[in-house]
Formats: C-alpha cells, structure tokens, sequence
C-alpha cells in the first residue's frame, strides 16, 4: 500500500522519536549492509542535531517485494555481471557526496555548477541531454559537455541523457565516457515534452524497455550506469522497479519522492517514508530528492530517511549556497548568502570562463538571474527593472544588476530583509507568503462584513448568488 506523505516540517518529531545505531545509512540486506560498511567511516548517531535512524528497527513493509519479471537481454557475448558491491565501490571512489546537484535542463550547466561547488556541492550533474541529438550533432556536443581548462575542479560529474532506445543512449554516452564519473538515465522529469518525447517519468511503466537500456549502458561502458527515478502509484510497484534497475546494473539510484502528476501548483509533499523505504530495500546507494529547500531540511532528510545523499534542483537555483553547512566556515547564519552578492559571483564565474574561450548560453544566465534575485525583481517598485532584465542585452547583465543593487543602497539589512519578506522566493513561486495570506484573509474578512451587512438589510432575504450556495439554490 502506498504510504502517506511525510511533509518535511514532521520529519524533526519522527526522527526523534526512531531508535538510534551506528551504521545506520546501510542497506536492509546483510550484504549489502556489508557492503555500505565499507564504503562508508564509523558513522555517527546524529546527522547534525537529528538522531540518525536505524533502519534494521523500521518496519519493511515490502521486504516481500522482488524485481519486475523482465527477459534477459542476449548480447551475443557472455553478460557482464551485475555485483551490488560495485555501487559502493564508486559511491566511495567518488568520495562518498551527500550534498549533490541535481540535472536540470540548461540550468546545470559549468559556471552553475562551479558556483555550486563552492559552497559545499560535492557531486554535480551535467544539463540533461536529448541522447539522439547528443550523439549525431558535434556542436550540440560541444555546446552542451563543457569542460572547465582543470577538469578536476568539475570532478565528481555525472551526465544524464533522455531518450527511449538503448542503441542511442548508449551512443551517446560513449563522447562522454572519458569525461564524467558516470551516466545516468532519466527516469524522472514529469514536464509535457517528455510526454511528447517518451522519456523520463513516461517510461517508468515500461519495464522491459529500462531493463533493455540500463542493461546494454551496463554491458557496454567503463563507467558506471545510474537512474534517476520518481514514485509510481504504489510502493510495491516502486521498490519492484528499483530491483529490477538494480538487477540491470544500476550502481546506484535517485528517487524522487513525488508522482509525475504533482508538479507546480500541484507539486504537493514530499514522501520521505517512501524514500526511506526504497534506501531500506536497495542494493546500491540511494539519493533522496525533491521536499528540500534549507540546510537544515538535508540534515533532516538524511537522518530520517538514511539515504547516502541529498539532491537538489530548485532550491539550488533560488539559493546555490544550498549546501553550506552554517556551522562550518562557508556558511551563513540565515542559512543563505545575500542574493545579490551570489548572482554576482556567478556572472564573475561566467566572465572568467569566457575570458577561457568556454561561452555560457546567453539564455542560462538570464534565467538563473531571474531565479537568484527573484525576490528583489518580484517588488512592485523594481518591476522596471524586472522588465530590464527580461529584455536587455547580455552585455547588461551586469549593469541591471548594479541597478539592482542600486535600489537597496539606502537601506539597512534588516530593512531589505523585511520588504523581501513580503515576497516569495522563486522556490516559493507556488506558494502565498506570510503577508499574503495576511491580506488575503483581511479582504475576505472585509468581504465577509459587507455581506453581513447587506443581509441584514435586506430583511432577512439572501443576498448570495446560487453558485455561492452551493449550486442548488439555498434552500435546504
């Protein structure tokens, strides 16, 4: 049966209130427990002030579970075999990342991911590449898979293609197996174009097809194959599609703990006891994604749901200091840096890489800068500067956000903090803020009293259309 979501805010209560054991981040199974054992230095009982779960104390209630029945493919040479240790050999080759940055289409890109790393990201993947076009057009390579002038500094790297034929992801994967620490599969992304494409969340009914592509990705590269997965209707059918991925070769997986029919206005929770529930029943190391929006969120997540990482997409892009510890040195007591400080140094990244002869999409710059000063360009009064932005040459990057900038010069922080404050930031763009929902109730409170009003006028007769009562008249 599905489980319920666990909206982030209960997730403090329920950790606490779980037994607590070292080691407690490894997998269900004795073997692969050994396995995370190895992979991983004595762990802690707490993952910041959140006492870290003991899975072996959790009830499993898909212990039951096996893989989808698939047929196995028959490559023509004896089958590359499938070892769940693998997963956790490059889960510790790449340095064992918690904090990691999550593909996203044109918005993952090298200056992002540069800044990203520098506040404490320590596994980033590449945009998510169309796997066809990857593999026939040399200049969409080359545009898309930058490599900064020191490779390690954009080290560990994972690339993540789309596409629904075995045969042309695995083309496209061979450009950059020299290049990244692994490739991953979408299995994810929910949006119309991948409906219209047949990729991503669109194939997870699609059993046999996975296994064909993680299969031949597995048989037939040096690097290790990953998915990136969402929940489907149940949790059975989600930890049965995650052992068969497995059994395919997956070293390791991402799950998102959301349908592909919660997005935008309709994203709802999060489920973390679902994600808590695939890291229970995994072979290979699991990634949680999706609910996450502070530093404190991750410490939570991780400690409740035992996964081995966090991954992150829009959080990251309205704050890219996501993942900077406030106790540690590279963080910051709000939890996030000033927003115009952080959009600054990503057009400083991009100006340096330029300067290197690597060129950043024109339109990825622009989106981000939306994305960082959201808040600052959502306030009445800088709508011309929003509209600026929108519009102006690349060029003048720089100079809206002077002007930007320019707005607040007079104010305090407290101050700007305070007008912020009434807007939401882009993570947040769904969602009414404090003073929103404020005011909101004030009109309707208002509202409310003129109706009242008007009745007792009207001697007693309704003043209530029929749609107001209900749809059939008011009388009962």
């Amino acid at each position: 049966m599905a489980s319920s979501p666990t909206d982030m805010s209960a997730l403090t209560a329920a950790a606490a209130a779980l037994s607590v054991a070292p080691g407690a981040s490894s997998p269900a199974s004795s073997a692969s427990a050994a396995a995370a054992a190895a992979a991983t230095p004595a762990s802690t009982d707490f993952v910041g002030a959140y006492p870290r779960v003991d899975l072996s104390t959790v009830p499993n209630p898909c212990a039951h579970v096996v893989a989808v029945p698939v047929r196995q493919m028959d490559f023509g040479v004896p089958r590359r075999a499938v070892r769940f240790e693998d997963g956790w050999d490059y889960f510790r080759r790449i340095g064992q990342p918690r904090f990691v940055c999550a593909p996203m289409v044109n918005q993952s890109e090298l200056p992002f991911r540069m800044l990203c790393r520098k506040y404490g990201t320590t596994l980033a993947y590449t945009p998510m590449f169309h796997a066809e076009i990857f593999g026939k057009n040399p200049t969409y390579r080359s545009d898309q898979m930058q490599v900064p002038p020191i490779p390690a500094s954009d080290r560990p790297l994972v690339a993540q293609f789309c596409g629904n034929d075995p045969q042309l992801l695995l083309k496209a994967a061979k450009h950059v197996e020299h290049l990244v620490d692994a490739v991953d599969i979408n299995l994810g992304c929910p949006q119309g174009i991948a409906k219209r494409g047949h990729y991503g969340s669109f194939l997870l009914e699609e059993s046999q097809l996975l296994h064909d592509i993680v299969s031949t990705l597995h048989q037939h590269l040096s690097i290790p194959v990953t998915c990136k997965i969402r929940r489907l209707a149940t949790d059975e059918a989600t930890i049965a599609l995650v052992k068969m991925l497995e059994e395919a070769g997956a070293h390791l997986i991402t799950i998102h703990g959301r349908t592909r029919h919660q997005l935008k206005d309709k994203v709802g929770a999060c489920d973390f006891d679902l994600i808590r529930l695939v890291k229970q029943n995994a072979r290979v190391p699991v990634f949680a994604n999706g609910g996450i929006f502070s530093f404190d969120d991750v410490q939570r997540c991780l400690a409740y749901t035992g996964v081995d990482g966090v991954m992150s997409s829009e959080a990251l892009l309205c704050n890219p200091t996501l993942f900077a510890d406030p106790a540690s040195p590279l963080g910051f007591s709000s939890g996030r840096k000033d927003s115009r400080s952080v959009a600054r140094e990503y057009l400083a990244i991009v100006g340096e890489l330029e300067a290197q002869k690597i060129a950043t999409d024109h339109a990825a710059i622009r989106a981000h800068l939306f994305k960082i000063l959201y808040q600052h360009i959502s306030l009445e009064r800088n709508f011309d500067l929003r509209d600026e932005l929108a519009h102006c040459e690349p060029s003048q990057f720089g100079a809206v956000l002077d002007a930007i900038c320019a707005r607040f010069a007079d104010r305090s922080d407290e101050e700007v903090q305070a007008e912020l404050d009434t807007v939401p930031l882009w993570y947040h763009r769904h969602q009414k803020t404090a003073a929103q929902i404020k005011a909101a109730a004030e009109k309707e409170a208002r509202k409310q009293a003129e109706r009242e009003a008007l009745a007792d006028a009207d001697d007693g007769f309704s003043i209530f259309s029929e749609e107001e009562c209900g749809g059939d008249g008011c009388a009962q």
